[in-house]
């Protein structure tokens, strides 16, 4: 399956079709009040940060790349430690927050999210989507991936 980050062959072009079927999972056990409690506090976390409108979700792959989180003032120490740096990050830093096209903007509540403010086509997120790509690019000389895959004729 040549799982990575956020990667698999079941995402790339040219391979043969696939599809899961089944799988096997490895879970840690643990007390159901605990699990639940994780569960709520997940719960919480993305009704605080991310948007309520309609989107795909996260929508680029974060950057990994050591030097350009070292580089990044505000980014917090265990990024840098560990060399992710959040699209969001870019994104914001870019003044993104809020960029719209058609009915597509990017969220003004988390930067990696390109939502549905009413009407949005599929045009319309790309060309948001573009405009991320190119903003990021020039700011920071950096090549953002989409982590959703387009489906169709472009």
């Amino acid at each position: 399956m040549e799982f990575s980050y956020r990667d698999s062959c079941l995402r790339r072009d040219g391979g043969k079709p696939a599809v899961v079927l089944a799988t096997t999972l490895e879970l840690t056990p643990s007390a159901k009040t605990a699990i639940r409690l994780k569960a709520k506090d997940f719960q919480y976390q993305r009704i605080l940060k991310q948007p309520w409108e309609p989107s795909a979700g996260s929508f680029f792959k974060n950057v990994l790349s050591k030097s350009l989180a070292e580089s990044l003032p505000n980014l917090p120490a265990p990024m840098k430690s560990a060399g992710v740096v959040p699209t969001a990050y870019l994104s914001e830093a870019c003044g993104l927050k809020g960029y719209r096209v058609g009915g597509a903007a990017v969220s003004p509540r988390h930067a990696n999210f390109l939502v549905n403010r009413g009407g949005a086509t599929a045009t319309d997120i790309r060309a948001v989507a573009e405009h991320v790509k190119r903003c990021v690019w020039e700011q920071f000389g950096v090549q953002i991936e989409e982590e959703v895959l387009y489906v169709g004729e472009w």
